[in-house]
């Protein structure tokens, strides 16, 4: 469908001259611009002759000047008969015309449409503007009329008559560029009815425009006749070339000549290749942290930042600027985790050679595989706010639960395929193909035989305009080498500019209405250029001495980089010191509420909330409200291999900390060493007799019946208030009764002679009679015991809260204060000094690309709002338990290794996932969807009708703003501007 031309209003038989093409360029380096203009000049077909006539062009940098010559002919004509070329508001040029009053001076003939006959004549003047120095000219408006001149008078101006005998024509005005830079959009002007003199309703309006009321009519000033009113339709600025755009590739070649340079001095043969990364963050992957389960498997938790590792690592990394698209050139195979032995369970001495018979033992242990992406035991995990270029990993070392004590450690192998060659190869392909059919459509429509460029081509190319635009060769070129950019460097190639700029640009220089042959070449050469240096730094090697020519000949090179593995490696910092069997630690969730997983142990929100209600429970506190009681933990149990420790009340029995306590004192080995017997066995408690004795060997003191004074061990330290006052009023002479465990008879000999008393019979038995174990059993003795848990402090020493603030331990304490008095060591240490805070992960960190940081992971106290939030959405949670200063000045001297300190708030079922990425050669074809899509805007729409007229009909009216919007302009009608 072809728009019809409304054939517009000519006055004093003087031509109209509107603006066809606008050829602008900046030079920042210079600060200046640089424009050209190919006005039209037009008449009708049906004029035998035209008044003799020049042009004066008018030029300002502010709007209200170019209103005031449209509003004022006057003006015009003051300044038409004013031969100074400069003024301090405007500049102003005479532009020829002809003075021979010949319509034969218009050799262009054009039709206004299939329903009329009607047709205008025009010709095409180029006009090369001074350069604009862009502080003093950061808009250009312009003003542009005939008037009719005097053949005989030789003044600049070429009138010398008065002002009123001047005659001129319909003016035209237009905005070039505002702010140092063209508008990518313009507006089409169509008679809103049908009047005789104008046109018919639906024409296109190619002349003045006045405004009235709320409204745009057509005529340069409202008057009492008959003048219809013009409907208004956003349109791609196709009409007006900004070539600046032109120079950003520029900088891109540079960087392609430099990456080409780099490219040499690397090792680019196709074989396997390992390499390792150990370094610091920048490496893209984080340090390893461990946590174990109650079963005692071993997880090992890391993050890889593919953006990073990738662009450290690929082939081409050094080329991409596109982060996105080269992490798609990265297929990860496998993930493959070791485990080596670097310090044994026991040091080597003269005296002890140590364990080096163990696999694995020394500094040179053989490493171990434990965990492979390939079988499972290495799996991704989704949580919430991870970020989208990292994947988070937990590999199982379950061979952990069995293996000796000492310090390991983990190496990570990341066998990969390294697209990146590859992917740059499809690019090129791409674009060469793409450029082979836009150097075909030019040279079969726009050349003649053996090459030679056909006579008038352009005004050829304008006539056919509608036939040419049917073949796509040449948006086609248009999307391959944007897609090219966009996919090797990302938005970063547009620089100052943005993608719709270059678009709109490059579809101008090509189109076809605009008949401009030399900027179609200028698109071909661009292409064609990005094509040679892109070849040049993918392929160095392969680079000839004529490389800069291209040919559709050409093939790419026989050693053009194609995919290939690599195995990366990278060897974590942080060791694991093995010191806990699967039996020894602090269970703060409560393994019986827990999930198992294949990545990390799960704690569903209903089951944390049940956790919560037995935290409550066991502080005894009836209103948690106002309390950050999700925050905070105490074990729920303790695990040793002698004894489970019931720690779901806040009274811990001292006796069953006895074994715990007795292995922590011992000197220090990789594993904590404990006695087999339990407490309340039926082997007598020899394990527990012996821990005692050890703990008072440990602290100083030796049992020896009948040799130390009853009056000191009295008055030793005991664990309460209450146990001392009843103490004190135990008489001493109460200790030496015949049935007192300080009996200084010999009962085992007496229990020996023939018709000994029944009494005396009693004491035979070992576990009884014997005077050692009656006094480790007495409660002095578990007195020194609980004093010595508190490093013998005679008092809890002073008691800060600040570490726990809004937890139930600081309520209960500031409810009870007497709480703490009231209750042993081992309740203290592990109720009130081993309390952990429950943090959430909230994102990492991230550098000035807005790229994440794994290294400066971001952690927050689980607050009441946080929880119910995560539980709202149903979305897991990353969290993890970490110390809180102690309470007390008795410190924790039971304290173990604690299970499970990183744990997903949430349905630990859902939580695994794969890496996230976009394989390349699907990017690219997203790229080039997206870049099809774009046609939909109204700046790049060049396929309805009315975004297809002749580009004289798109103007770019007057306006203070530096584009015009779609919701300035909608359905026709002007909303502001």
């Amino acid at each position: 469908m072809q728009i019809q031309i409304a054939k517009g209003i000519f006055k004093n038989k003087l031509p109209n001259v509107v603006v066809d093409q606008v050829y602008f360029d900046s030079f920042y380096d210079e600060g200046i611009n640089q424009v050209s203009l190919d006005l039209i000049y037009q008449v009708p077909a049906t004029w035998a002759t035209l008044s003799p006539y020049r042009v004066m062009l008018i030029l300002s940098d502010d709007d209200s000047i170019i209103h005031g010559f449209r509003e004022h002919p006057a003006t015009a004509k003051h300044a038409i008969l004013d031969d100074t070329h400069k003024t301090a508001n405007y500049m102003k040029m005479y532009l020829p015309g002809d003075e021979s009053g010949q319509v034969s001076q218009f050799p262009d003939l054009m039709s206004l449409g299939n329903k009329s006959a009607a047709a205008l004549l025009q010709k095409r003047v180029r006009v090369d503007l001074p350069k604009l120095p862009q502080d003093m000219w950061p808009n250009l408006y312009i003003y542009a009329i005939a008037y009719r001149t005097n053949p005989q008078d030789e003044t600049p101006s070429g009138i010398s008559e008065r002002l009123r005998t001047i005659r001129i024509g319909s003016p035209l005005t237009e905005t070039l560029y505002m702010a140092n830079r063209p508008s990518t959009m313009g507006v089409v002007y169509t008679l809103a009815a049908s009047v005789p003199g104008y046109g018919i309703r639906g024409d296109a309006w190619y002349g003045p425009v006045h405004r009235h009321g709320k409204g745009l009519m057509a005529g340069e000033a409202h008057h009492s006749g008959p003048h219809p009113y013009v409907a208004i339709t956003a349109v791609s600025n196709q009409k007006t070339q900004d070539k600046s755009f032109m120079k950003e590739q520029g900088h891109l070649f540079l960087r392609l000549s430099k990456a080409a340079r780099i490219l040499n001095q690397r090792i680019t043969k196709n074989i396997e290749v390992a390499r390792n990364i150990t370094g610091p963050g920048s490496n893209g992957i984080s340090d390893v942290h461990f946590t174990r389960t109650t079963q005692g498997v071993l997880k090992a938790v890391f993050s890889i930042n593919y953006k990073q590792l990738v662009q450290a690592n690929t082939q081409m990394g050094f080329l991409f600027g596109n982060k996105e698209a080269l992490n798609g050139c990265f297929q990860v195979e496998n993930l493959r985790l070791f485990r080596t032995r670097v310090r044994s369970n026991v040091a080597s001495n003269k005296l002890t050679p140590g364990r080096l018979n163990i696999c694995g033992a020394g500094k040179d242990g053989t490493p171990k595989l434990v965990a492979t992406l390939g079988d499972n035991t290495i799996n991704g995990l989704n949580y919430q706010n991870k970020a989208t270029e990292v994947s988070t990993y937990v590999g199982t070392d379950v061979e952990m639960a069995g293996i000796e004590g000492g310090v390991y450690e983990y190496t990570l192998y990341i066998d990969a395929v390294d697209n990146s060659g590859a992917a740059v190869k499809h690019v090129l392909e791409h674009l060469k193909s793409a450029l082979t059919a836009y150097d075909g459509w030019l040279a079969h429509n726009f050349y003649g035989q053996n090459g030679a460029l056909s006579t008038d081509a352009s005004r050829r190319i304008r006539m056919q305009s509608n036939f040419l635009q049917q073949d796509g060769s040449w948006t086609n070129l248009i999307d391959a080498y944007l897609g090219a950019l966009m996919f090797v460097f990302g938005p970063e190639a547009f620089q100052s500019y943005s993608l719709t700029t270059w678009r709109k640009n490059l579809l101008a220089m090509c189109n076809p209405s605009n008949g401009d042959l030399e900027s179609m070449g200028e698109v071909g050469e661009l292409a064609r250029n990005f094509y040679t240096s892109l070849n040049q730094a993918a392929n160095p090697p392969t680079v000839g001495a004529n490389s800069n020519q291209f040919s559709d000949r050409s093939s790419m090179g026989t050693a053009s980089p194609v995919s290939r593995r690599i195995s990366l490696e990278n060897v974590f910092p942080s060791p694991y010191d093995h010191r806990y069997d699967p039996t020894t630690g602090f269970d703060f969730l409560d393994d019986q509420l827990t999930q198992l997983s294949p990545d990390l142990t799960g704690l569903t929100y209903a089951s944390y909330h049940a956790r919560l209600g037995n935290e409550i429970g066991k502080f005894n506190i009836a209103n948690a409200a106002g309390q950050n009681f999700t925050g905070y933990l105490t074990p729920a149990r303790i695990r040793t291999p002698t004894n489970i420790i019931d720690t779901s009340n806040l009274a811990v029995g001292l006796t069953n900390t006895i074994d715990l306590f007795a292995a922590k004192k011992r000197p220090q080995t990789p594993k904590l060493s404990f006695h087999t017997s339990t407490p309340n066995g039926g082997d007598g408690n020899r394990g527990t007799q012996a821990d005692v004795g050890e703990l008072l060997s440990i602290g100083g003191l030796t049992v020896e019946p009948l040799v130390l004074d009853i009056e000191t061990i009295r008055d030793l330290s005991t664990p309460t208030g209450a146990q001392a006052a009843e103490l004190n009023l135990v008489q001493s002479s109460k200790f030496f009764s015949s049935g007192s465990a300080f009996n200084t008879s010999d009962a085992q000999e007496a229990a020996g002679i023939s018709g000994s008393a029944e009494q005396i019979i009693h004491y035979s038995h070992s576990e009884i009679n014997d005077r050692a174990v009656g006094i480790l059993q007495s409660g002095l003795v578990m007195t020194v015991v609980n004093s010595q848990i508190e490093n013998f402090s005679q008092s809890p020493g002073f008691v800060t809260l600040e570490g726990i603030a809004g937890s139930l331990a600081q309520q209960r304490i500031g409810r009870d204060p007497l709480v703490l008095q009231q209750n042993n060591a081992a309740s203290i240490a592990i109720n009130f000094n081993s309390i952990k805070e429950v943090q959430y992960f909230q994102g990492f960190e991230t550098n000035s690309n807005g790229d994440a940081l794994i290294d400066r992971p971001r952690w927050a106290i689980l607050n009441l709002s946080a929880f119910e939030s995560a539980r709202a959405q149903g979305s897991p949670v990353l969290c993890r338990i970490q110390d809180t200063p102690d309470v007390t000045a008795g410190g924790n001297s039971l304290a173990l290794g604690e299970y499970d300190n990183l744990f997903i708030l949430g349905d630990a079922g859902s939580t695994s996932v794969s890496r996230s990425y976009t394989p390349y050669p699907i990017y690219y074809n997203l790229i080039m969807t997206s870049l099809q899509a774009t046609t939909k805007q109204v700046a790049l729409n060049i396929e309805t009708p009315m975004s297809n007229v002749k580009p004289f009909l798109i103007r770019v009216p007057l306006m203070r703003a530096p584009t015009i919007s779609d919701k300035e302009i909608v359905n026709g009608k002007e909303n502001s501007t």
